[in-house]
Protein backbone atom coordinates (compact mmCIF):
# COMPACT_ATOMS: atom_id res chain seq x y z
CA UNK A 1 0.00 0.00 0.00
CA UNK A 2 1.44 3.34 0.89
CA UNK A 3 0.02 4.77 -2.46
CA UNK A 4 1.42 8.21 -3.12
CA UNK A 5 -0.13 10.48 -5.51
CA UNK A 6 2.48 14.49 -6.67
CA UNK A 7 1.49 16.42 -9.15
CA UNK A 8 4.81 18.52 -9.79
CA UNK A 9 5.28 20.01 -6.24
CA UNK A 10 2.29 19.21 -4.93
CA UNK A 11 1.07 15.88 -3.17
CA UNK A 12 -2.50 15.15 -3.94
CA UNK A 13 -2.60 11.78 -1.76
CA UNK A 14 0.54 10.83 0.60
CA UNK A 15 1.03 7.33 1.31
CA UNK A 16 -2.14 6.29 1.89
CA UNK A 17 -2.64 2.48 3.44
CA UNK A 18 -6.26 0.97 3.53
CA UNK A 19 -8.33 -1.52 3.41
CA UNK A 20 -12.22 -1.61 2.66
CA UNK A 21 -14.32 -4.59 3.34
CA UNK A 22 -16.40 -6.05 0.40
CA UNK A 23 -19.87 -5.79 1.04
CA UNK A 24 -19.22 -2.45 2.71
CA UNK A 25 -20.94 1.08 2.56
CA UNK A 26 -17.94 2.91 2.74
CA UNK A 27 -17.84 7.07 3.14
CA UNK A 28 -14.74 8.59 1.55
CA UNK A 29 -14.60 12.29 3.39
CA UNK A 30 -12.62 15.02 3.45
CA UNK A 31 -11.71 18.43 2.96
CA UNK A 32 -11.69 20.39 -0.53
CA UNK A 33 -8.39 19.20 -1.78
CA UNK A 34 -7.78 16.25 0.94
CA UNK A 35 -7.17 13.69 -2.05
CA UNK A 36 -9.95 11.94 -2.47
CA UNK A 37 -11.04 12.48 -6.02
CA UNK A 38 -7.49 11.93 -6.98
CA UNK A 39 -7.96 8.36 -5.10
CA UNK A 40 -10.91 7.28 -6.86
CA UNK A 41 -8.84 8.12 -10.03
CA UNK A 42 -6.18 5.93 -9.25
CA UNK A 43 -8.31 3.32 -8.49
CA UNK A 44 -10.42 3.32 -11.72
CA UNK A 45 -6.92 3.52 -13.61
CA UNK A 46 -7.73 7.20 -14.70
CA UNK A 47 -4.51 8.48 -12.80
CA UNK A 48 -1.37 6.73 -12.23
CA UNK A 49 0.42 6.36 -8.73
CA UNK A 50 3.70 7.97 -8.48
CA UNK A 51 4.26 5.16 -5.74
CA UNK A 52 2.99 2.72 -4.12
CA UNK A 53 0.89 -0.17 -4.45
CA UNK A 54 -3.02 -1.29 -4.44
CA UNK A 55 -5.16 -3.91 -5.50
CA UNK A 56 -8.96 -3.41 -6.53
CA UNK A 57 -10.60 -6.73 -6.60
CA UNK A 58 -7.54 -9.09 -5.91
CA UNK A 59 -6.00 -7.11 -9.10
CA UNK A 60 -3.30 -5.13 -8.90
CA UNK A 61 -3.58 -0.95 -9.73
CA UNK A 62 -1.01 -1.24 -12.39
CA UNK A 63 -3.65 -3.46 -14.53
CA UNK A 64 -6.58 -1.80 -14.46
CA UNK A 65 -7.87 -3.97 -17.42
CA UNK A 66 -8.22 -6.96 -15.07
CA UNK A 67 -10.57 -5.33 -12.44
CA UNK A 68 -12.39 -2.58 -14.61
CA UNK A 69 -15.14 -4.73 -15.93
CA UNK A 70 -16.22 -5.56 -12.64
CA UNK A 71 -15.95 -1.95 -11.35
CA UNK A 72 -18.97 0.95 -11.72
CA UNK A 73 -18.73 4.58 -11.23
CA UNK A 74 -20.23 7.85 -11.35
CA UNK A 75 -17.69 10.73 -11.27
CA UNK A 76 -18.59 13.96 -11.27
CA UNK A 77 -22.30 15.10 -13.45
CA UNK A 78 -23.21 11.72 -15.97
CA UNK A 79 -23.20 12.66 -19.30
CA UNK A 80 -25.80 11.67 -21.85
CA UNK A 81 -27.70 12.18 -24.95
CA UNK A 82 -30.37 14.47 -24.66
CA UNK A 83 -32.91 13.46 -27.29
CA UNK A 84 -32.85 9.83 -26.21
CA UNK A 85 -34.53 8.06 -23.97
CA UNK A 86 -33.03 6.93 -20.39
CA UNK A 87 -33.03 3.21 -21.61
CA UNK A 88 -31.68 3.65 -24.45
CA UNK A 89 -29.10 5.71 -23.81
CA UNK A 90 -28.03 3.01 -21.33
CA UNK A 91 -28.51 0.03 -23.83
CA UNK A 92 -25.79 2.34 -26.08
CA UNK A 93 -24.03 2.78 -23.36
CA UNK A 94 -23.65 -0.95 -22.34
CA UNK A 95 -22.66 -1.49 -26.14
CA UNK A 96 -19.67 0.89 -26.15
CA UNK A 97 -18.15 -0.57 -22.80
CA UNK A 98 -18.86 -3.91 -23.74
CA UNK A 99 -20.66 -5.03 -20.67
CA UNK A 100 -22.70 -7.76 -21.01
CA UNK A 101 -26.53 -8.23 -21.54
CA UNK A 102 -28.18 -6.50 -18.33
CA UNK A 103 -32.00 -6.39 -17.47
CA UNK A 104 -32.22 -2.86 -18.02
CA UNK A 105 -35.98 -2.60 -17.14
CA UNK A 106 -35.12 -4.04 -13.41
CA UNK A 107 -32.04 -1.57 -13.46
CA UNK A 108 -34.48 1.56 -14.48
CA UNK A 109 -37.14 0.35 -11.40
CA UNK A 110 -34.31 -0.04 -9.08
CA UNK A 111 -33.31 3.71 -9.62
CA UNK A 112 -36.80 4.61 -9.35
CA UNK A 113 -37.55 5.46 -12.80
CA UNK A 114 -39.74 3.27 -13.51
CA UNK A 115 -42.35 4.58 -16.39
CA UNK A 116 -39.90 7.56 -17.62
CA UNK A 117 -37.25 5.22 -19.48
CA UNK A 118 -38.43 6.02 -22.61
CA UNK A 119 -38.44 9.68 -22.42
CA UNK A 120 -35.92 11.59 -23.69
CA UNK A 121 -32.86 12.75 -21.02
CA UNK A 122 -33.20 16.15 -21.61
CA UNK A 123 -36.52 16.19 -20.01
CA UNK A 124 -35.09 14.65 -16.51
CA UNK A 125 -34.65 16.40 -13.76
CA UNK A 126 -30.88 16.86 -11.93
CA UNK A 127 -32.55 14.04 -9.99
CA UNK A 128 -33.69 11.83 -12.60
CA UNK A 129 -30.25 12.01 -14.58
CA UNK A 130 -28.47 11.02 -11.08
CA UNK A 131 -30.43 8.24 -10.90
CA UNK A 132 -29.54 7.34 -14.38
CA UNK A 133 -25.75 7.96 -13.82
CA UNK A 134 -26.09 5.69 -10.92
CA UNK A 135 -27.64 3.06 -13.07
CA UNK A 136 -25.16 3.63 -15.78
CA UNK A 137 -22.43 2.67 -13.16
CA UNK A 138 -24.39 -0.50 -12.69
CA UNK A 139 -24.13 -2.15 -15.98
CA UNK A 140 -23.17 -5.12 -16.03
CA UNK A 141 -23.69 -5.96 -12.52
CA UNK A 142 -20.28 -4.45 -11.01
CA UNK A 143 -18.48 -6.39 -7.68
CA UNK A 144 -17.48 -2.53 -6.75
CA UNK A 145 -19.81 0.28 -7.04
CA UNK A 146 -17.79 4.07 -6.99
CA UNK A 147 -19.69 6.73 -6.40
CA UNK A 148 -18.19 10.28 -6.61
CA UNK A 149 -21.01 13.06 -4.96
CA UNK A 150 -23.91 11.10 -5.63
CA UNK A 151 -26.32 13.42 -4.29
CA UNK A 152 -24.78 16.59 -5.68
CA UNK A 153 -26.98 19.46 -6.15
CA UNK A 154 -30.10 17.35 -4.97
CA UNK A 155 -33.06 18.04 -2.61
CA UNK A 156 -33.77 16.66 0.74
CA UNK A 157 -36.31 13.86 -1.46
CA UNK A 158 -33.45 13.61 -3.64
CA UNK A 159 -31.02 12.41 -1.47
CA UNK A 160 -32.96 10.19 0.47
CA UNK A 161 -33.85 8.28 -2.83
CA UNK A 162 -30.03 8.22 -3.56
CA UNK A 163 -29.47 6.98 -0.06
CA UNK A 164 -32.25 3.88 -0.31
CA UNK A 165 -30.61 3.26 -3.96
CA UNK A 166 -27.01 2.62 -2.11
CA UNK A 167 -28.19 0.48 0.68
CA UNK A 168 -30.23 -1.46 -2.29
CA UNK A 169 -26.97 -1.97 -4.30
CA UNK A 170 -25.27 -3.03 -0.87
CA UNK A 171 -27.66 -5.40 -0.19
CA UNK A 172 -27.67 -7.08 -3.24
CA UNK A 173 -23.87 -8.13 -2.57
CA UNK A 174 -21.66 -5.08 -3.88
CA UNK A 175 -19.00 -3.14 -2.28
CA UNK A 176 -19.85 0.87 -2.59
CA UNK A 177 -17.82 3.83 -2.12
CA UNK A 178 -19.66 6.95 -1.43
CA UNK A 179 -17.51 9.90 -1.75
CA UNK A 180 -19.27 13.19 -0.50
CA UNK A 181 -19.11 16.13 1.97
CA UNK A 182 -22.85 15.96 3.03
CA UNK A 183 -21.65 14.19 6.38
CA UNK A 184 -25.33 13.93 6.93
CA UNK A 185 -26.37 11.53 4.16
CA UNK A 186 -22.87 9.25 5.10
CA UNK A 187 -24.04 8.73 8.27
CA UNK A 188 -27.07 7.22 7.15
CA UNK A 189 -25.83 4.95 5.01
CA UNK A 190 -22.35 3.90 5.47
CA UNK A 191 -21.06 1.14 7.87
CA UNK A 192 -17.41 2.16 7.30
CA UNK A 193 -15.10 5.44 6.86
CA UNK A 194 -12.30 6.72 5.38
CA UNK A 195 -11.40 9.80 6.03
CA UNK A 196 -8.22 12.04 4.59
CA UNK A 197 -6.89 15.30 5.37
CA UNK A 198 -3.92 16.76 3.12
CA UNK A 199 -3.60 13.65 1.39
CA UNK A 200 -3.00 11.48 4.20
CA UNK A 201 -5.32 8.83 5.89
CA UNK A 202 -7.07 10.29 9.31
CA UNK A 203 -8.99 7.55 9.76
CA UNK A 204 -10.34 4.39 8.51
CA UNK A 205 -12.59 2.02 10.09
CA UNK A 206 -16.49 1.18 11.09
CA UNK A 207 -18.55 4.32 11.12
CA UNK A 208 -19.66 3.53 14.34
CA UNK A 209 -16.34 3.49 15.56
CA UNK A 210 -15.28 6.86 14.60
CA UNK A 211 -18.43 8.17 16.47
CA UNK A 212 -17.78 6.57 19.75
CA UNK A 213 -14.63 8.35 19.60
CA UNK A 214 -16.26 11.63 21.64
CA UNK A 215 -19.00 8.92 23.45
CA UNK A 216 -19.78 10.24 27.36
CA UNK A 217 -21.87 8.91 29.54
CA UNK A 218 -24.13 10.96 31.72
CA UNK A 219 -25.56 9.96 35.04
CA UNK A 220 -27.72 11.80 37.22
CA UNK A 221 -28.63 10.74 40.73
CA UNK A 222 -32.49 11.11 41.66
CA UNK A 223 -31.01 12.55 45.05
CA UNK A 224 -28.31 15.06 44.54
CA UNK A 225 -26.95 14.07 48.12
CA UNK A 226 -25.44 11.13 46.07
CA UNK A 227 -23.56 12.43 43.68
CA UNK A 228 -20.30 12.16 45.92
CA UNK A 229 -20.84 8.70 46.31
CA UNK A 230 -21.81 8.13 42.57
CA UNK A 231 -18.57 9.76 41.64
CA UNK A 232 -16.70 7.67 43.58
CA UNK A 233 -17.92 4.59 42.37
CA UNK A 234 -17.71 6.18 38.63
CA UNK A 235 -13.74 7.14 39.44
CA UNK A 236 -13.31 3.00 40.03
CA UNK A 237 -13.70 2.50 36.19
CA UNK A 238 -10.77 3.99 35.20
CA UNK A 239 -12.49 6.51 33.34
CA UNK A 240 -12.47 10.09 33.43
CA UNK A 241 -14.94 11.57 35.30
CA UNK A 242 -16.25 15.18 35.34
CA UNK A 243 -18.46 16.07 38.14
CA UNK A 244 -21.09 19.19 36.48
CA UNK A 245 -23.13 20.33 39.17
CA UNK A 246 -26.29 17.71 39.28
CA UNK A 247 -24.58 14.77 37.54
CA UNK A 248 -21.34 13.23 35.95
CA UNK A 249 -20.28 12.96 32.71
CA UNK A 250 -18.12 9.93 31.91
CA UNK A 251 -15.67 9.70 28.85
CA UNK A 252 -16.02 6.24 27.52
CA UNK A 253 -14.57 6.87 24.69
CA UNK A 254 -11.68 4.81 25.51
CA UNK A 255 -14.04 1.82 27.10
CA UNK A 256 -14.08 -1.67 24.97
CA UNK A 257 -18.16 -1.21 25.73
CA UNK A 258 -19.56 1.26 26.90
CA UNK A 259 -23.10 0.19 27.32
CA UNK A 260 -21.45 -2.34 29.55
CA UNK A 261 -19.92 0.52 31.12
CA UNK A 262 -23.62 2.12 31.71
CA UNK A 263 -25.48 -1.13 33.05
CA UNK A 264 -22.50 -2.00 35.45
CA UNK A 265 -22.41 1.74 37.22
CA UNK A 266 -26.50 1.12 37.00
CA UNK A 267 -26.39 -2.03 38.98
CA UNK A 268 -23.18 -0.77 41.57
CA UNK A 269 -25.37 2.91 42.09
CA UNK A 270 -28.07 0.62 43.25
CA UNK A 271 -26.16 -1.12 45.34
CA UNK A 272 -25.38 1.78 47.21
CA UNK A 273 -28.80 2.86 47.31
CA UNK A 274 -28.19 5.50 44.63
CA UNK A 275 -31.40 6.06 42.40
CA UNK A 276 -30.53 7.49 38.97
CA UNK A 277 -33.12 9.25 37.44
CA UNK A 278 -30.93 10.29 34.01
CA UNK A 279 -28.21 7.20 32.72
CA UNK A 280 -27.56 7.53 28.84
CA UNK A 281 -24.43 7.45 26.45
CA UNK A 282 -24.17 10.74 24.27
CA UNK A 283 -22.63 10.24 20.70
CA UNK A 284 -21.58 12.33 18.80
CA UNK A 285 -22.81 13.33 14.95
CA UNK A 286 -20.42 12.14 12.08
CA UNK A 287 -20.17 16.04 11.11
CA UNK A 288 -19.03 17.16 15.00
CA UNK A 289 -16.74 14.37 15.42
CA UNK A 290 -15.04 15.20 11.98
CA UNK A 291 -15.12 18.90 12.48
CA UNK A 292 -13.15 17.95 15.71
CA UNK A 293 -10.61 16.19 14.64
CA UNK A 294 -9.78 17.99 11.29
CA UNK A 295 -9.42 21.27 13.37
CA UNK A 296 -7.51 19.44 15.74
Amino acid sequence: MGLTKRFRSRTAVDGATLSIPAGTVTGLVGPNGAGKTTLLAMLLGLVRPTSGTASVLGEPVSRPARYLPKVGSLIETPAFHPAVGGRDNLRALAALTGQPPTDLDDLIDLVGLAGRGNDPVGSYSLGMKQRLGIAAALLGDPELVILDEPTNGLDPVGMADVRDIVTTIAARGATVIVSSHLLSELEQMCDWLVILRLGGLLYEGPASGFTDGGAVLRAVPADPAGIAELSRIAVGFGLPVTDDGDGLRIDVAGAEDPCQVAATLNERAHGHGIILRELHIRRPDLQSRYLELVAS
